[in-house]
């Protein structure tokens, strides 16, 4: 089980990024096995866990921590495929940004979770929250960075203006770059807060598009629906009961209790339609867990304390027994074999 892909996209704009800082970055993305080919290959993508690699190796070469907020700006629409036309050509702010969440999975897709835009219950005022990527390490800062980053200039993008967010909440704590932030943004930026989300100012999100076109926007909208159809077409419903498991992991594993509240139906339905698919939901929950592990040992540099708390262990200890019993051997051993 893959912990999710993202468009080749992006690299592009990394490799643009890393041009104007006076860095070649062929020699970076060869050593990935990123070739000329598959940059150019419609639908490509690579892991998650690859491409957070690739951007850890691109600060270092930069020296610039804060490089996920250059290439927000770097990137344009052509690199946001048909989500950002459907978004780009939405009447407003507001309508904008639900559509760029509600296609997010056809540029970038996560195992922990989806992004969600609203409208806050206290203030009202429009809100894109990020889906929690904790444990927060080295490698995973500059995701967040770079999502947030994109919508910011997405926004002032579509616009035209600069001063539209109320301010910005990060879950990591601050890695010393907070000024770069705050420039960047334009409004005050709070780190160590429970979530990552981006605050916008009251009005801000019926603010009209510069690009606004309906009928642009309405056939985008059937494409776009029509290609996320396709990415699910052949899901089963104990697919669907995984997507759900794997975001409710963190720190223990989720309930069938929990995991039916979340599909919107009782336990026992949930039971019922995994009994028609021969699955049962504790085996369900285990393999979930095993394949992660997996995926997470091998693609990541997640310690393994942090990978026992992403996939709901009590402690360390009970993932080394649970991944031995799984795999013949250790987490540990596992990593030097496939690394």
């Amino acid at each position: 089980m893959k912990v999710g892909d993202i468009s080749v996209s992006s690299l592009r704009v990394m490799q643009q990024t890393m041009a104007e800082e006076g860095i070649d970055p062929g020699s970076l993305l060869e050593a990935f096995g990123v070739s000329s080919a598959l940059l150019g290959t419609a639908h490509a993508r690579i892991s998650l866990s690859k491409y957070m690699r690739i951007g850890y190796e691109a600060i270092k070469l930069t020296d610039k921590p804060w490089l996920g907020l250059l290439l927000a700006r770097n990137t344009h629409a052509g690199d946001m495929g048909l989500s950002g036309l459907a978004s780009m050509t939405a009447p407003t702010l507001s309508d904008a940004l639900s559509t760029t969440l509600r296609f997010e999975s056809l540029g970038s897709r996560n195992i922990r979770g989806q992004s969600q835009y609203y409208l806050d219950s206290e203030t009202g005022n429009p809100t894109c929250e990020l889906f929690s990527l904790s444990p927060y390490n080295r490698f995973n800062y500059f995701a967040v960075d770079t999502i947030l980053s994109g919508w910011y200039t997405f926004s002032q993008w579509i616009t035209g203006q600069s001063e539209l967010l109320k301010q910005v909440e990060i879950e990591y704590q601050d890695i010393g770059c907070r000024d770069r932030f705050e420039e960047f943004f334009q409004c005050p930026v709070y780190f160590g807060r429970k979530r990552s989300a981006l605050t916008f100012l009251p009005g801000t999100g019926q603010l009209p598009s510069r690009f606004a076109n309906m009928a642009s926007h309405q056939h985008a909208i059937f494409l776009c629906e029509r290609e996320l159809a396709a990415l699910s077409g052949d899901s089963t419903f104990r697919d669907r009961v995984v997507e759900v498991i794997a975001p409710l992991l963190q720190g223990q594993p989720p309930t069938i209790e929990e995991v039916a509240s979340k599909m919107g139906m009782a336990s026992w339905t949930l039971r019922r339609k995994l009994k028609k698919e021969g699955a049962i939901f504790q085996k369900l929950l285990d393999q979930t867990r095993k394949e992660l592990a997996e995926s997470y040992i091998s693609d990541s540099i997640h310690s393994f304390t942090e990978i026992a708390y992403i996939l709901g262990f009590s402690s360390p200890a009970a993932f080394h027994r649970a991944f031995k019993r799984w795999m013949g051997v250790s987490p540990g051993q596992y990593r030097k074999s496939t690394f």
